[in-house]
């Protein structure tokens, strides 16, 4: 294999080699005795233990068929041979799959490593190479993953269209208190849904590159919120809003009070304010500017429940 550095390869190549060696690799159709093979092996004690929450992960993508190929490995210890077969990944895993008991889904693989760690004080710099942090997809990589597939989000900024998800994600699971809303990595997928388009679209030419007070997931739920009630308010309130680059306290616009409050939010420190409460206040200045009311304060007060955003007569 050509390098561009052929010294740096092959220092690192010595130092992994004076570690650990892959000893063999094999590609296996997972059936209930591999599965009750790898689980009832004895862990490394480098391994992590059980975690529900990543066995819940794993039960879900097995069942709802996206399980790619399983990585599994196991170790043993060239100047500890007492200690036997250890396994070195795959404990969640083997451990779900062996305990559905006889009702594996068919097709499952496993890829399975076998390696020679030559001291026991090696096992940790094994342990590090599987799902390390630094190789691990970001949540920006999946927000490109998902944008890259829609020819219409190819202007939209990527790190705004992840605030954006999350602001969409937030606002229909606290405010409408929708069920079933997708969380964590899941809420990027609203990236591409069909009915999000025309408002990240909007939203990206009135926010981004400026107006960063206004780069919050909680002020773009609100604007969410607003855009399909009448766009072309939507864009008369927000671009007024986007405007504002300094505080002024002698305005009794409502866009620009708003403005005013989230930069001293965001860029102050002066106001220290709840997600709920930064969504409150951009509802209560839009609410006034709907109404055609001057306003000298927003109100981020959430005892009674979130306001609903006015609609433009």
């Amino acid at each position: 294999m050509q390098t561009d550095n052929p010294s740096r390869s092959t220092h690192l190549e010595g130092a992994q080699m004076s570690v650990f060696r892959l000893v063999n690799s094999e590609t296996k159709q997972i059936d209930t005795a591999l599965a009750n093979e790898f689980a009832k092996m004895p862990g490394s004690i480098t391994e992590r233990e059980l975690d529900p929450s990543r066995t819940a992960y794993l039960a879900f993508q097995i069942a709802a068929g996206l399980a790619v190929t399983f990585q599994w490995a196991y170790a043993r210890v060239r100047d500890n041979p007492e200690m036997g077969r250890i396994r070195v990944n795959g404990h969640h895993s083997s451990t779900h799959l062996a305990g559905l008991n006889g009702t594996m889904p068919s097709g499952l693989i496993a890829h399975i490593d076998e390696y020679e760690v030559m001291t026991k004080d090696g096992l940790p710099i094994l342990f590090r190479q599987f799902d390390p942090r630094k190789s691990a997809r970001t949540p920006l990589d999946i927000v490109g993953a998902y944008a890259n597939v829609e020819d219409k989000l190819a202007s939209v900024d990527r790190r705004f269209l992840k605030i954006a998800c999350e602001g969409i994600a937030w606002y229909r699971k606290t405010v409408a208190k929708e069920i079933n809303v997708p969380t964590s990595d899941d809420r990027y997928e609203l990236a591409i849904e069909p009915d999000n388009l025309a408002f990240y679209i909007w939203a990206n030419k009135t926010v981004a590159p400026k107006a960063t007070e206004l780069k919050n997931p909680h002020v773009l739920a609100a604007m969410w919120a607003t855009f399909p009630l009448n766009a072309g308010v939507a864009s008369e309130f927000w671009d007024e809003a986007a405007a504002r680059v300094v505080i002024s306290n002698d305005t009794t616009s409502p866009a620009e009070v708003l403005d005013d409050w989230l930069w001293a939010v965001k860029s102050t420190k002066q106001i220290d304010a709840s997600p709920a409460q930064i969504y409150q206040a951009c509802i209560s200045a839009w609410n006034a500017h709907v109404e055609g009311k001057p306003l000298t304060r927003v109100s981020a007060n959430v005892n009674k429940g979130f306001l609903t955003p006015k609609h433009p007569a």
